[in-house]
């Protein structure tokens, strides 16, 4: 896996496969409704029965963040096409990771990102086949934006991973306050933390 911490070097990139970018990120410059609807009803079925049910606000962060992953790509292939894509670090997606522990659910949570990357890569494949009808051409644009696509998410999962480990032992080792709003959300229903690792138990 493509890391932050560990970059490899970036494909060399033609001048003919950025034009082939930023056209193609112009395109897809307004994501419809339709399909980011679609993108967050499947990533939020990926969490399990009900969720959407039993946490509302939860659910509408997962549906902000969602679609910030997917147009922050897009809106970075328009201004610096086939270059790497920073991952998303915004503060919304910490809020969200501190949420997932408080709610008992771990990193396993940040896979549902890839049901949005699946969903967004039939998107852009069909914008692709609009773009150019040169076989090469289209083979070296698609892996490209392949590997573009994958580090992102890669990116931006391990990024978000790393404050899901910080919050969950947080948790586990804090303060009698925090320990109080742990009690207070098990009153409410919510699942209890799983330890981590550090604490002696195997983290699931």
């Amino acid at each position: 896996m493509t890391t932050s911490t560990r970059r490899a070097p970036w494909p060399p990139t033609s001048d003919r496969m950025r034009e082939l970018f930023r056209q193609g990120a112009l395109l897809l410059a307004h994501p419809t409704p339709a399909l980011l609807e679609r993108v967050n009803h499947d990533v939020l079925a990926s969490l399990g029965p009900g969720f959407r049910l039993e946490d509302p606000t939860l659910d509408a962060a997962f549906q902000r963040v969602n679609e910030t992953v997917v147009r922050r790509w897009v809106e970075a292939n328009a201004h610096r096409p086939g270059e790497r894509v920073e991952p998303y670090l915004g503060a919304e997606a910490f809020d969200l990771a501190r949420d997932l522990v408080r709610h008992g659910l771990d990193a396993g949570a940040l896979d549902s990102y890839r049901i949005g990357q699946n969903h967004s890569w039939q998107w852009w494949m069909a914008v692709a086949f609009t773009l150019t009808d040169d076989v090469e051409e289209l083979r070296e644009f698609l892996a490209l934006s392949s590997h573009s696509v994958s580090t992102y998410l890669d990116d931006t999962i391990e990024a978000v991973a790393m404050r899901v480990a910080a919050e969950r032992d947080q948790l586990v080792r804090g303060t009698h306050a925090e320990r109080l709003a742990t009690v207070n959300l098990l009153l409410e229903g919510a699942p209890p933390p799983v330890p981590s690792p550090s604490s002696g138990s195997v983290m699931r």
